[in-house]
């Protein structure tokens, strides 16, 4: 028997997201899910509803969120990652409440509420960290084709640890020519990496 959880799924609560939280949460048990996550962009909103429900409802949750990552306060562009954040307990669920509240102070809002790579680690406790969509700090290094994905990669396992999961989607992205998949070029040398550092695979 094969069993399948939804990490990664936005709600009405984000701009690219559908269904309220209890639709989310009813479809998930219709479809034999044996558990679901949302990961709303940019903040924390779902949270608490997804807990409450998914305690009334009696079916497994993950609370979590999308967050707009930058390498630091100097970063004054729109050049921002997607990173994927779930929580493990308590002390993660205080943590990815504390990055989002800083994330809208203002010298970290910038169009979107974001946090630093620093800001991150320095509250990383009880947090899970997926890889993430094609916007996501090793998938961006993938398509540049800069070979820094490594790099990344290791600092990342180096803060989470066995926390640290690389994340494949089966979205079809094409790029402006229509002659690329972007997700399926992300998504072989994320396999190639899981394989050479021995890190999980979640989809």
């Amino acid at each position: 028997m094969k069993i399948y959880s939804s990490l990664h799924t936005h709600s009405h609560l984000s701009i690219d997201g559908i269904g309220t939280i209890q639709q989310w949460v009813k479809a998930s048990r219709e479809k034999g899910l044996h558990g679901l996550a949302i990961t709303d962009h940019g903040d924390c909103a779902s949270m608490l509803e997804l807990y409450t429900i998914g305690r009334k409802e009696k079916f497994p949750i993950t609370m979590g969120c999308e967050i707009y990552l930058i390498e630091d306060l100097e970063t004054t562009d729109k050049k921002y990652y997607h990173l994927t954040v779930l929580v493990k307990n308590f002390e993660g669920y205080k943590n990815l409440c504390k990055l989002s509240s800083i994330s809208f102070q203002q010298e970290r809002f910038y169009y979107k509420p974001r946090v630093t790579f620093a800001d991150l680690f320095d509250h990383k406790e009880g947090l899970i960290i997926l890889s993430g969509c094609l916007a996501g700090p090793l998938n961006y290094q993938i398509l540049k084709q800069n070979n820094l994905e490594e790099q990344y990669l290791k600092e990342f396992y180096k803060q989470f640890g066995s926390d640290y999961y690389i994340e494949l989607q089966p979205s079809i992205v094409i790029d402006n020519e229509g002659e690329q998949n972007k997700q399926e070029i992300v998504n072989r040398r994320l396999i190639e990496l899981s394989k050479v550092y021995n890190l999980p695979l979640v989809i």
